[in-house]
């Protein structure tokens, strides 16, 4: 046994369930966890990266979110081969109990939960902004090269595009390439983020937000995260939520145009 635990039994995960990175439920006597076996060929960096991020979310801003557990060895990376098959890595992290946040009722996403949104947001970024990244951290990167391939796939993804079409996405590769060239990859905007902060993402536990499944978080530009979870708000919703999170961070004084304009994006 690679973990000490006792009297295991295991559960797909349900709907969803990815047969490249697939990920169990555990359930012992008396706690639950979480099992993830990473896809053969996954670089035991970029899992490190991941353990690495999730550490200095909770310990530099208390975020609650996945924990891992060591093995019986210690390492928080297991490694195992079934039936003689290519190697794969594992990990386990502790349960976290609660309802997802696309799980919950009108009535209880309360303004007060929605500026906590806000406010995780926020903190998750200030982290990223100063943390100090392992020469061995590798992630993907949404960045400039990652929009020009969305756009350039659009534009090809069509042999019939209408020639308003063409037109709507060259301007938005040129006001892309505007943004990039006035805001670059600097800090303050530019960092790890999460990539898939949906609200089937967020567990809220104890009437806190904990962010879960970060398989796609790599460096990109913040306002790709406000997005992802913003415009599941209403109006009023939003701007309690920009409200939280600029309790924590400065928000650019133009950025709901800055938001449109990776909406745009979002849609290819």
């Amino acid at each position: 046994m690679l973990y000490e635990f006792n009297d295991v039994s295991f559960q797909i995960s349900g709907i969803g369930f990815d047969f490249a990175n697939m990920l169990f439920f555990l359930h012992t006597q008396d706690a639950r966890f979480t099992l993830r076996i990473y896809q053969a060929g996954t670089s035991i960096d970029k899992i490190r990266s991941e353990i690495h991020w999730l550490n200095a979310l909770w310990n530099k801003a208390q975020i609650k979110t996945l924990s891992p557990v060591p093995g019986r060895d210690g390492e928080m990376i297991q490694s195992i081969s079934p039936n003689d098959l290519p190697l794969r890595f594992a990990t386990v992290y502790d349960w976290i109990p609660g309802e997802t946040l696309h799980g919950l009722s009108t009535a209880e996403k309360t303004s007060e939960l929605i500026r906590k949104l806000g406010t995780m947001a926020g903190r998750m970024h200030a982290v990223s902004e100063t943390l100090e990244l392992p020469n061995w951290f590798t992630r993907p990167r949404y960045d400039t090269d990652w929009i020009t391939a969305k756009i350039e796939a659009a534009l090809g993804s069509d042999t019939d595009t209408s020639a308003a079409e063409l037109a709507k996405l060259t301007a938005l590769s040129s006001r892309c390439s505007q943004f990039v060239a006035e805001h670059g990859e600097e800090r303050d905007v530019f960092g790890l983020i999460h990539s898939d902060l949906e609200p089937h993402n967020i567990i809220i536990s104890d009437g806190q937000p904990c962010p879960v499944d970060v398989m796609e978080f790599g460096f990109g530009y913040y306002l790709l995260d406000i997005l992802t979870l913003s415009r599941h708000f209403s109006e009023d919703e939003q701007a309690i939520f920009f409200q939280g999170y600029q309790e924590i961070r400065p928000l650019p004084t133009n950025y709901r145009q800055q938001l449109a304009l990776f909406e745009e994006l979002r849609v290819l």
